[in-house]
């Protein structure tokens, strides 16, 4: 086990990783209060 989430796994997985960024991608919008958009999202 890996409780405390210390073993990287995405390169075992993915197919997940690549899921899990699509939906991130297609569900991000763009935060109202300047303060809070991320140049890296593209706000």
């Amino acid at each position: 086990e890996d409780i405390r989430e210390q073993r990287d796994v995405a390169g075992e997985h993915p197919e997940v990783v690549d899921s899990i960024r699509t939906i991130m991608e297609r569900e991000h919008t763009v935060p109202e209060l300047e303060r809070f958009r991320m140049e890296a999202l593209g706000d």
